[in-house]
């Protein structure tokens, strides 16, 4: 797989990556097999060395949590996977809401939309926090403020222009 292809992954619900890649690859690709293997290999790393968390989280949730501040997750993979990756971290999170609770991933405003109703708060009420330019999408379609982390990609000016503002760590926040 090359870095083209990798890049259209992130942010990207489960079900939106098998269409790209069968998109990619062709019916005759072996979908069911690679998820198999890739789930494996994933949850063999994660075994071994942990989630590994952007740094500067602890520290982020402990200023917010400082503030009384209410925290949810907004992410395109499933919320079983997202609950399971977040480990006891998940209970500082008043809300969790995965891409399969969804029938439009990101960059359709869809999960933003979600998590803002299920908070009982106005999108624009909220500040989205993201490492993807789908993510940045989404939450700029949604209405909401966002401030973009990047993480394995720079952000085009097209979608720097859609952010509240662009931080190299969650330190700078």
């Amino acid at each position: 797989m090359n870095d083209d292809l990798y890049s259209n992954f992130i942010g990207r619900r489960t079900d939106d990556c098998t269409a790209k890649l069968l998109e990619a690859y062709g019916g005759a690709f072996p979908l069911s097999d690679f998820l198999i293997l890739s789930d494996r290999l994933c949850r063999e790393y994660l075994d071994r060395h942990g989630v590994p968390f952007k740094p500067g989280l602890h520290e982020l949730l402990d200023l917010l949590d400082s503030r009384d501040m209410t925290k949810a997750v907004a992410t395109g993979s499933p919320r079983e996977d997202a609950l399971l990756n977040l480990g006891a971290l998940a209970s500082r999170f008043t809300l969790i809401v995965g891409g399969d609770e969804l029938t439009r991933g990101k960059p359709a405003p869809e999960i933003y939309l979600l998590t803002a109703a299920r908070l009982r708060l106005a999108p624009r009420q909220c500040l989205a926090l993201e490492d993807a330019a789908l993510g940045v999408q989404a939450a700029y379609a949604a209405g909401m403020p966002v401030i973009m982390v990047p993480d394995l990609y720079r952000p085009s000016s097209r979608i720097a222009s859609m952010a509240t503002g662009i931080c190299s760590s969650l330190y700078e926040v």
